[in-house]
């Protein structure tokens, strides 16, 4: 969707037993653009389960396509699409279960029937148990990387050799990574490594660690501070990476906890964006505490040299989307945002988008859930 084209519409019901804020999980991605459409990981409750859908901007509808990705209600999936295979990592959110734990699925798409089918091998485990979000991407060598937080512990695991071969899950031997329960993680590709972001409300730090392609998996760089202070951590992680920027520029929206002070700030910020270039880390504010914003995601256009911001308000029961947009070369936010979805009364959780650049982003595409009517919008 255009920028200038502002409008939101509730599309189809998710309401079903155990299915609770579907698009609601914050590091995750749910769409993606291929063969002039898009595509996304949506949950049908005619069919209890979830599957691949694709949007039909002729009758701004999702046709379920029949690919399932995940039986289970309560699972969140995190979809990443290469150009050749589409990878999902999805989980349920529950430690002690083992009937959530994590698994990896590889489709590959026939451009002639428009779907997507199951590859051979494919879904296997690579985990115990659930966890709160299980994220995924590839680096250059093609090695799959995914992150989770685990029994208060900040996990990676990565494939071995091929896509249907994984490692065991090891916490990177770097410090910070001893986390609370509630912290995530998030994992991003760049340049020619691999990155991990998480939350540590521990210490009221968001920490980054690097690998870098090719070294063993084991070895990671020293891990960086993006920042710290009283009430600076919070577990709303969105991560993106410009993959052709020279300067391996990593940028990362996240929610302070300072909306928690008794009495609040209203003028302390809420939602910061955090930029990472030539290894050092800066910020700029997008919302304070008297906005009110929550689940904040951020989008890159390389093509046009423009970052947009999504954050819904007011936080936790109900509320419309907003969005602002910056230059990828000043990273300042206008004091107000657009609204992008004016919904009062339901509430609404994250939107969801990809970071393909060029001119693919002139069709932005968000997503997002209304918990209270068990609905999805759409543009």
């Amino acid at each position: 969707m255009r920028i200038a084209d502002r409008v939101g519409e509730r599309d189809f019901s998710f309401g079903a037993q155990g299915v609770g804020a579907p698009t609601g999980e914050r590091p995750q991605s749910k769409l993606w653009w291929n063969d002039g459409s898009w595509w996304g990981s949506l949950f049908n409750p005619a069919t209890d389960v979830y599957s691949l859908h694709r949007f039909d901007w002729a009758t701004k509808q999702w046709a379920d396509t029949g690919t399932v990705i995940d039986e289970r209600n309560a699972s969140h999936a995190d979809i990443l699409w290469d150009g050749t295979h589409l990878y999902v990592a999805t989980a349920g959110p529950t430690s002690t279960n083992a009937a959530h734990a994590a698994r990896i699925l590889r489709y590959s798409y026939d451009p002639v029937t428009k779907r997507y089918a199951l590859d051979p091998g494919f879904p296997i485990a690579i985990s115990d148990s659930g966890m709160e979000a299980v994220v995924l991407d590839k680096d250059t060598t093609g090695k799959l990387w995914i992150t989770y937080t685990q029994n208060s512990q900040v996990v990676v695991n990565r494939s071995l050799g091929d896509d249907l071969t994984w490692g065991t899950p090891f916490v990177p031997p770097i410090k910070g990574t001893t986390v609370t329960p509630d912290d995530i993680s998030a994992v991003v590709a760049f340049d020619d490594r691999i990155g991990v972001l998480w939350s540590n409300m521990l210490v009221d730090a968001i920490y980054f660690a690097e690998h870098r392609d090719g070294d063993p998996d084991e070895v990671w760089q020293v891990s960086r501070t993006a920042i710290q202070g009283p009430k600076e951590a919070n577990d709303h992680l969105n991560l993106k990476s410009l993959q052709a920027d020279g300067a391996g520029r990593v940028f990362a929206l996240v929610k302070t906890s300072h909306g928690n002070r008794r009495p609040p700030n209203s003028n302390a910020p809420l939602i910061r964006l955090l930029v990472r270039d030539a290894g050092n880390w800066s910020n700029a504010v997008f919302g304070r505490v008297g906005d009110n914003h929550t689940r904040p995601i951020v989008l890159l256009d390389a093509e046009h040299r423009q970052l947009y911001v999504f954050a819904t308000s007011p936080c936790c029961k109900g509320g419309a989307i907003y969005d602002k947009q910056a230059s990828l070369d000043n990273f300042t936010f206008a004091r107000a945002g657009h609204t992008l979805h004016p919904e009062r009364g339901g509430h609404t959780y994250q939107q969801h988008d990809l970071d393909q650049a060029g001119t693919q982003q002139r069709h932005r595409l968000a997503r997002a859930g209304l918990r209270r009517h068990k609905q999805l919008l759409r543009p």
